[in-house]
């Protein structure tokens, strides 16, 4: 093994994996940044970018009772089934203890 295939790579040479990790994040980030923009529109259909500023569709939700109402189920279904999923999950060794075989 040569000694320059030993030395860690430096931050240039990373410029790539840099780039591709932003590609990735932009992907991942933009539509839910472009839901949020057009949830703000005051026309009957969303569309980007408004063409007025609205609290409209705010106003829909936190004024139905059946939307609040499932927002709640919602939420209760999630907080169960992540309390039921820690008790039923087999243990995990500590980090600084080895796992035992057998």
């Amino acid at each position: 093994m040569s000694a320059q295939n030993s030395l860690p790579m430096s931050h240039w040479q990373r410029l790539w994996l840099y780039l591709l990790g932003g590609l990735v994040m932009l992907f991942l980030i933009a539509p839910s940044v472009i839901i949020v923009i057009m949830s703000f529109s005051g026309s009957t259909l969303l569309q980007f970018p408004p063409e007025q500023w609205s609290l409209r569709w705010y106003e829909a939700y936190f004024g139905s009772v059946e939307w609040r109402d499932a927002t709640v189920v919602s939420v209760k279904v999630a907080v169960i089934r992540r309390s039921w999923r820690r008790r039923s999950a087999p243990p995990r060794p500590m980090p600084s203890m080895p796992a035992r075989c057998g």
